[in-house]
This record gives C-alpha cells, structure tokens and sequence, in this order.
C-alpha cells in the first residue's frame, strides 16, 4: 500500500468515535478501553502502536487487507512470530459490558498463565463467549491445547466469580 496517510486517516476516524473494538487474529483484546493509537514510519513498512492504561501494543504494517465504514483488518507481523498475523478494527454500536470485559481480561491472564505452563503445547481455541446449547456460561474459560499427539480440554473460573 503507497498511502500510509489514508490507512492512518482512517483510523483515527474509527478511534475517534468512540466504540471501536480491536482484535487480534479473531481474539478480542482486553484491556484497549480509551484507546489511543499512532502510526509512524519505520523503513518500508510502518508500525502502528495501540495503548490504553491496561495494555499496549506494537505491530508492524504489512498490508490492508480490508477497508469498509465499520471494519478495518490489517495484516501485521508480530516480534517473535513467524506468520503474519491480523488485526482488525470493528465500529461497535457500544461499549462491552463491564462483566464481559473482566471475563476476557481472564481469558487473556489465563491464556498466558497456561503458556508459561506448558511452553510446549498450542491453544486449539480459547474462548469465553456463551455457549448455552452445550451448557456453558460465560463465566467460564475453556478451550483445547494439543502438545504432540496429545491434546486436552480445560475449563476455568476467575475467583471472583466463585
């Protein structure tokens, strides 16, 4: 893409109004209430840089790969990551609940919690959406890992929800 200023332009447009969500690779990121962002230059690909008083976070550019009035998806390269990887910015009619941005911020604490744990294994899915039809409240982190030919099942409960 030639014209970084348009891609920055937009952006600020979506931060600006106010309910924008951001995800990363279909993740939810907790913790980017109050955003702020800013894109600068750094050789031929720019970095943008998204922070709030919880979280911050810098990828570098590799292209748009979508540009619509309510959704952005950028495709972006992450330190330490050999895939490429997406972001995506979503104009929300409003702001998350707060129960289900503490559920989420757990989801994240305990997704890192179970890397240091098992360095090893890779997360099949990690979720903490509703699931009513298999008798799951959102209250609930669960997900699969697979490490080898091994994989198991997990569920998790923060211990304020107790």
């Amino acid at each position: 893409m030639d014209d970084w200023a348009e891609l920055d332009r937009a952006l600020g447009e979506f931060v600006r109004s106010g309910s924008v969500e951001v995800r990363e690779d279909g993740q939810w990121l907790a913790g980017l209430a109050d955003l702020q962002y800013e894109m600068r230059r750094a050789g031929k690909e720019p970095l943008v840089h998204l922070w709030s008083d919880e979280k911050n976070l810098t990828r570098r550019v590799i292209r748009l790969k979508e540009q619509a009035a309510d959704r952005i998806v950028l495709e972006v390269h992450r330190l330490g990551k050999s895939k490429p990887g997406r972001l995506e910015f979503l104009r929300t009619d409003s702001p998350r609940p707060a129960g289900r941005i503490t559920r989420e911020q757990f989801r994240a604490r305990f997704d890192c919690i179970l890397a240091e744990a098992f360095p090893d294994a890779h997360s099949e899915w990690l979720s903490a959406a509703a699931d009513l039809e298999h008798s799951f409240s959102g209250m609930y982190v669960r997900g699969r890992k697979h490490e080898g030919a091994s994989s198991w099942a997990f569920r998790a409960l923060d211990a304020q929800f107790r």
